[in-house]
């Protein structure tokens, strides 16, 4: 149960004052899970989120969506960082992990991965990745996923 368009900007709005105000970047809202629901809060920073960032988010966050009671329905709050294999979704995410190793799925005839360095954007165009064939510029449009892929 996807969050709808109006849920998600009424719970930006509400989330957004309190992480930025502790330095933090509200990066995704999602609302997963059958049964009894999860709504998961992912937060970065610059130089990587801590667990005493995300406890410090969360004592803020979860009072004000208890008062809020944003959802009809009872839910689960989680809110944790994006992970290592963070998805990239926007042209602000391009930009700041340009030079990282990247995972990207790109849809044609048929669902095709590549793996390379996220090299950064071709505004209004799409994303430029460094592939072992070479340079490729990879259009918004048929940019499926890109996830980062850190050498662990």
């Amino acid at each position: 149960m996807p969050l709808s368009l109006e849920q998600e900007e009424k719970l930006s709005g509400l989330i957004r004052p309190l992480v930025e105000g502790l330095g933090l970047e509200l990066v995704k809202l999602e609302l997963t899970g059958q049964g009894r629901p999860c709504l998961r809060v992912s937060l970065d920073k610059e130089g990587g989120i801590g667990m005493e960032d995300l406890t410090k988010a969360t004592r803020l966050v979860s009072p004000l969506l208890d008062a809020e009671d944003p959802f009809s329905f009872e839910y689960q709050l989680e809110i944790s960082s994006p992970g290592i294999f963070r998805q990239l979704e926007t042209e602000k995410d391009f930009l700041r992990f340009a030079g990282s190793k990247v995972k990207v799925k790109v849809k044609g005839e048929s669902v095709r991965s590549l793996m390379g360095t996220l090299l950064g954007v071709e505004e209004g165009v799409g994303i430029v990745v460094e592939a072992e064939n070479g340079k490729e510029t990879i259009g918004f449009d048929t940019l499926v996923q890109v996830n980062l892929n850190p050498d662990l």
